[in-house]
């Protein structure tokens, strides 16, 4: 980056300082549409998608509770002292 556009970004940061979170946000959202290409389409993704990876690590039944929890630190420690 060019001294030119060092100072151009800090002018642009210090403008921006005092603007609300949301029109920030509507900023670099349009700020990152620029860097879009046009020059055919996006590669192919592999893996998994973000709606695969929530939810991942939940079971079918609800949490245990508390106390639920204790009793298991206190079986395992029983068993460890065995």
């Amino acid at each position: 980056m060019n001294p030119v556009e060092t100072n151009q970004l800090a002018e642009v940061v210090e403008h921006v300082k005092g603007w609300p979170p949301e029109s920030k946000i509507v900023l670099v959202r349009r700020i990152l549409e620029t860097l879009k290409t046009s020059s055919g389409p996006s590669p192919a993704r592999t893996g998994r998608s973000v709606q695969e990876w929530i939810g991942m690590g939940a079971g079918a039944s609800p949490p245990p509770d508390d106390e639920t929890v204790r009793r298991w630190f206190e079986e395992h420690r029983a068993e460890k002292s065995r």
